[in-house]
């Protein structure tokens, strides 16, 4: 089993996370223009009361 130092682990730790900072910027400005915001309604069932019927 290998064992690695302390300040290893750092240094480690701090590239990881400056590479992972390079590429965030490309899934920032991945989002969509629009949300789209759903609402699922059950169609059967003792709270399909509400529900619409599909015409």
């Amino acid at each position: 089993m290998t064992r690695f130092s302390r300040r290893t682990l750092l240094k480690a730790g701090a590239a990881f996370a400056g590479v992972s900072a390079i590429g965030s910027p490309a899934i920032v400005h991945a989002q969509a223009a629009r949300i789209k915001i759903g609402h699922l309604v059950p169609l059967t069932g003792s709270s399909a009361r509400s529900a619409a019927t599909p015409s």
